[in-house]
Order: structure tokens, then sequence, then C-alpha cells
């Protein structure tokens, strides 16, 4: 099997090396969202939304998923959780397709919820979803 993978253009040793760079990066971002007290926990139950015209937003606000978790501290407590453990876990098991696929989830919900009641549409979160 590692003969085959030697063949392609990248090596299994250079994904690794590029998974963990990438959530390492992810996970500074997320560090530094917990210093600007702007993940999920730390927005308080927020008022304001704001989801534009953007046919995503209006489906996560109909199905009041955002509303929800924002209301309830430890479901919010629990996302941002999630979100942190699935990053750490993606650095050390980087071969773990479904641990990746939880984070991308998590950071979907919580990149939704920081853009409509935060009003950041066009924001630096926006690449690490791509």
């Amino acid at each position: 099997m590692e003969d085959r993978l030697q063949d392609k253009e990248f090596s299994l040793r250079h994904i690794t090396i590029l998974c963990r760079i990438v959530f390492a990066i992810i996970l500074i971002d997320l560090t530094l969202a917990g210093f600007s007290n702007v993940l999920v926990h730390q927005l308080q139950s927020p008022v304001l939304k704001f989801p534009y015209v953007d046919p995503t937003f209006w489906a996560m606000h109909l199905l009041h998923i955002p509303e929800f978790i924002t209301s309830h501290f430890y479901v919010s407590l629990a996302l941002d959780i999630l979100l942190f453990g699935t990053c750490i876990f993606a650095l050390i098991f980087p071969h773990k397709k479904w641990i990746i696929a939880l984070f991308i989830i998590s950071y979907f919900v919580y990149y939704i919820i920081f853009n409509s009641f935060g009003a950041h549409h066009k924001h630096s979160r926006i690449p690490i979803l791509i």
C-alpha cells in the first residue's frame, strides 16, 4: 500500500503534515476567538440576528438551530468543546475522516451562528470552511 501512495503526488507523510498544519492554524484561530469572546457559549443569548438573503442562513434560522444553541448555555458550551476537541483530535489522528467530518459540521454551525449574530458575513472564517 505504501508503494502505491508514493506513486501519487502526495505521500501519506505529506498528507499527515498538511493536515496537521491546517488544524494547527484552525486551533490557533479558535483560541483567538475564545480570547475575543466570540465562541458560541460567550455570545450570551444574542437577540439580534442578520441572516441576510443567503438560503443556508434562512434554512438554519427557520429550523431555529442557532437560536436553540445560543439560548442554552450548556448546549453552546458543548458545541465549543466539540469544536476544540475535534480540532485537537484531527491534529493527533489526521487520517480519521470521521473526526474531520464532525469538525466540519460543527464548524459550519459555528460559522452560521457567528455570522448571524455577529454580522460578519465577510470574515476570516470563510477560508476554513472552503
